[in-house]
């Protein structure tokens, strides 16, 4: 019964807290403005966490944990010495699976990559996404390529910038459109050339 209690602090906690970013931006809240919009007292508040930094924190490393529990908790993996293919690197149904994550806790994921949240929430998902993709890459087939010079920093960033790109553009319009939809597009560009993307039909992405 006790965590239970506790769970539902947090819920209403981490509600009043994505409300007044998506309202004011971390940077114009306090503490005390999270404890009147969660009907909670400071006291309360400061039971789990320290200020509104150390609230961020929190919920950040929650939804990144959750991300890769999902996407990398026990997935089917390639064999040492077959050949890495980045582009299978995430397993289709598993994206779909964050994606749905995301758009279920859509609120609170829009107000974070917000004007007003945390610029570097995005870049830490990337970088940790980066660090996965080379540990599999080397796990599996000793690194990723060198392809005509492509250095494995910018081969890292051609693997993760679209689908990046992609999921913050939908968060950005809330987040709106079915996960089904953008896993779709993430497959697409995981398979199509960037410049070959503009010659497509537009029913091809839709």
């Amino acid at each position: 019964m006790a965590d239970k209690r506790i769970d539902a602090t947090r819920a209403k906690i981490k509600r009043a807290f994505t409300e007044l970013v998506a309202e004011r931006g971390l940077d114009r809240l306090s503490m005390s403005d999270i404890a009147r919009r969660a009907d909670l007292n400071r006291g309360t508040l400061y039971l789990h966490f320290t200020d509104k930094f150390d609230m961020l924190a929190q919920f950040e490393n929650e939804a990144l944990e959750s991300i890769f529990h999902i996407l990398f908790d026990n997935p089917e993996r390639e064999p040492a010495g077959a050949t890495f293919d980045p582009a299978q690197f995430i397993p289709s149904e598993r994206l779909l699976a964050a994606l749905r994550f995301v758009q279920h806790d859509a609120a609170f994921f829009t107000a974070l990559t917000g004007q007003g949240g945390d610029p570097l929430f995005a870049e830490r998902l990337k970088e940790a996404l980066g660090d996965h993709l080379i540990e599999e890459a080397e796990r599996v087939s000793g690194g990723i390529a060198n392809i005509e010079g492509v250095s494995t920093a910018y081969a890292r960033e051609i693997a993760l910038g679209s689908i990046n790109a992609i999921v913050m553009l939908w968060l950005k319009n809330g987040a709106q459109e079915p996960a089904e939809h953008i896993a779709r597009i993430i497959d697409i560009a995981k398979r199509t050339a960037p410049l070959d993307l503009l010659d497509m039909p537009r029913q091809a992405a839709s």
